[in-house]
């Protein structure tokens, strides 16, 4: 004679993450939206984030500026051919504005 093997109930585990059994006994469902959550910012976050981006876009302006002073200055070098001062000034300002960039 064979020996028939009693069947387990199993859990189902989809059930299990929705459904809160309380110490009462109670059962609670849980809201909708809350199994998958997206890392929502919340809008004191979003208020550093936009201060953030206007920073860096002043950033930006002033490099835009940089970088047409040094244009400017270069042409200035090449029609006087050789003239130190304003290549300094070239040099200075093509200084500044890698300190702008590594910030």
């Amino acid at each position: 004679m064979t020996k028939v093997k009693k069947n387990k109930m199993k859990t189902h585990k989809g059930t299990k993450k929705v459904l809160n059994i309380r110490q009462s006994g109670s059962i609670s469902k849980s809201r909708q939206g809350t199994l998958h959550n997206t890392g929502k910012n919340s809008a004191a976050t979003l208020v550093v984030n936009i201060d953030y981006i206007k920073l860096l876009m002043s950033k930006l302006c002033i490099l835009e500026f940089m970088h047409l002073e040094i244009e400017s200055k270069t042409r200035e070098t090449l029609e006087n051919y050789g003239s130190q001062e304003s290549m300094l000034d070239v040099e200075k300002m093509k200084s500044l504005t890698l300190d702008l960039l590594m910030d």
